[in-house]
């Protein structure tokens, strides 16, 4: 049985933060709440159609910043998203910027990068999240991208 894929391609993805020594760092302040800069593009989206009906196909895109601790939880610290409607769909490319809040509690000091991780992935979906448990679910579901993030420091007041 054949199967169809109508996610786009990804490329250009640039992760930084404002008080980064260079603008592909990520580092958090204990004092004051954070902002993650989330920056990519789209590609390929004039050519999600559906094969029978040759109509574009909308869909959500989100972008979820999250904890891992310890394998043992999963919590999801800000996300932001967006409805790829018909009119986006028209062009080939397509260039996102977006701002992920993290606040000062959940600027966690035991980050080590093995167990316990910060991790940023962007899902494609087709239908809307309504509530937390739809942004779990989408954690376990059709993703773009997904990395781990390296914090290169933790910053406090002496450092600004």
């Amino acid at each position: 049985m054949a199967s169809m894929n109508l996610m786009p391609g990804i490329h250009n993805v640039k992760i930084h933060t404002d008080n980064s020594e260079n603008n592909y760092e990520v580092s958090l302040c204990k004092k004051k709440d954070n902002e993650l800069h989330v920056s990519f593009s789209l590609t390929g989206l004039n050519k999600l159609k559906e094969p029978i009906n040759k109509k574009l196909t909308p869909f959500y895109l989100y972008v979820l910043l999250s904890y891992h601790d310890g394998g043992k939880d999963i919590n999801i610290i800000s996300s932001a998203d967006v409805y790829c409607d018909e009119q986006m769909l028209r062009q080939h490319n397509i260039h996102f910027k977006t701002t992920i809040d993290i606040p000062v509690d959940f600027v966690f000091d035991d980050e080590d990068f093995i167990w316990n991780y910060y991790c940023l992935d962007i899902v494609y979906s087709p239908i809307s999240a309504e509530d937390g448990s739809d942004l779990y679910r989408l954690l376990r579901s059709d993703k773009l991208f997904s990395t781990k993030l390296s914090i290169c420091r933790v910053a406090d007041e002496s450092d600004e």
